[in-house]
């Protein structure tokens, strides 16, 4: 091996590990040496990927019938009854049976009051958001949610 450094890619594939004193934990995962840090967190960082076992998978085989009975198992059949049969399947929309829209809580005076607020409290923020705007790196955007807040104060 003299006149060689660096990396030595192995002939052959490690071998496995042996039975009982002679076994070695085969559960680990890849260490990954990371940059930059403090002194001494390599090292740490390294062992701490040296001892974290992996997540145990369960041993099934894709296709198997055991598979794809648990995938299967937790969805509801298209042809199920309903869980919820007194709520109307057009709960919540715009038309149809049901509660409308103004359910979800988004318009009316509660969205109105809390919309004010909001806006009393970004008053105070405008003069420094109105001078950001300015800046050559101010995104597109933020120029129009602070045109839009002047618009609605």
């Amino acid at each position: 091996m003299a006149g060689r450094g660096g990396y030595q890619a192995p002939a052959k594939p490690a071998a496995v590990s042996g039975p009982g004193a002679l076994s070695q934990r085969t559960d680990g995962q890849p260490v990954r040496d990371i940059t930059g840090g403090d002194y001494g967190d390599g090292a740490e960082m390294r062992n701490l990927q040296q001892s974290a076992p992996l997540a145990k998978a369960p041993n099934l085989k894709a296709g198997s019938a055991q598979a794809q009975a648990s995938a299967l198992s937790a969805m509801t059949p298209f042809g199920a009854p309903s869980s919820m049969p007194d709520v109307p399947v057009t709960s919540g929309a715009a038309v149809g049976a049901g509660p409308g829209v103004d359910a979800l809580g988004l318009g009316g005076q509660n969205y109105q009051d809390a919309l004010a607020g909001d806006m009393e409290f970004m008053r105070q923020y405008l003069p420094a958001m109105l001078s950001a705007t300015t800046d050559e790196n101010s995104s597109p955007a933020f120029r129009q949610y602070v045109r839009s807040l002047i618009a609605r104060s």
